[in-house]
């Protein structure tokens, strides 16, 4: 992988060849983004800015010939390289993991107020959108429609909150790519040390509690929301204090897959351990004063 990241490096051609062939792959889209996030990081905003541009250009190209709609290149640059780049710059500037991740739920935070705003009914907004889409994948049934309207009746006063923390996690997962490739090239270990030593402070941790106390209290709505982007930071700060702890005491790296499979059942509860860490300083108590192994 090292010299695949150097490759990336050698130049932005390189770096655009690569961002787009793993966009079109669709699951590999995070590491493109991670391609974005490691030029910004290495060589500032006009780099990011080219690569992003180019891989645009080339993008609505191949889906113009492929899918007839270019314009489907947009959404990837919206979604997702224009808010790696973004974050990956704020890291550059702050040399900081934590403060890049308070603005990252900050702006998912305005992100959610814009949608509220401009969509005073999120569950109307959202409707046509689950529609079509039960359309499709019921195929012409009729019991499979009923049963897919049944649940999206469910689903859709959470979309919001949804939506926006899976463009959050994109994003974030992406910038932490960029980051691991930037420290094997130039700061071999360096990744590992900042990731165990993640802390998002007491102030964030109050804010979070709060809007997490709001959600519960209120249910499905703009607390809610805000609450599930606010959380998705928190829960990468529990995961961060599960390797840290899982580096200090020797255990199999088998206790690191469990953290993960378990994340999407046991969310809240992550969430919870996250702000913990963050407001009462568990890390400190349990692996040093620096929080680090």
């Amino acid at each position: 992988m090292r010299g695949f990241a150097a490759f990336i490096m050698r130049g932005r051609l390189q770096a655009i060849s690569v961002v787009v062939a793993a966009t079109l792959l669709q699951f590999l889209s995070w590491f493109g983004g991670g391609v974005v996030a490691l030029v910004a990081l290495r060589r500032g905003w006009f780099d990011g800015l080219t690569v992003v541009g180019g891989a645009t250009a080339v993008l609505a190209a191949v889906y113009g010939l492929q899918l007839g709609a270019p314009q489907l290149a947009l959404w990837v640059l919206l979604e997702l390289w224009l808010p790696v780049l973004l974050l990956g710059l704020w890291l550059r500037f702050t040399i900081s993991l934590a403060s890049t991740l308070r603005f990252a739920a900050v702006l998912a935070g305005l992100l959610v107020l814009g949608l509220h705003i401009a969509y005073p009914d999120q569950v109307a907004h959202w409707r046509p959108v689950l529609e079509r889409v039960a359309e499709v994948l019921a195929d012409g049934s009729a019991d499979a429609r009923q049963g897919l309207r049944e649940m999206q009746e469910r689903v859709l006063p959470y979309l919001t909150g949804l939506w926006v923390m899976s463009l959050l996690a994109g994003a974030v997962v992406s910038l932490l790519v960029g980051r691991w490739l930037q420290a094997m090239l130039y700061n071999p270990g360096g990744f590992r040390r900042e990731f165990h030593g993640l802390d998002l402070g007491r102030t964030a941790a109050l804010i979070g509690a709060a809007l997490l106390l709001w959600a519960t209290l209120q249910g499905a709505g703009l607390g809610y929301d805000l609450a599930l982007g606010a959380g998705a930071i928190f829960a990468l700060q529990a995961l961060s204090l599960g390797h840290a702890a899982v580096e200090m005491k020797g255990l199999n790296r088998g206790w690191l897959v469990g953290l993960y499979v378990l994340l999407p059942l046991a969310f809240g509860l992550y969430v919870v351990i996250g702000i913990a860490d963050a407001a009462f300083g568990w890390r400190r108590r349990l692996l040093g004063p620096d929080g680090t192994v």
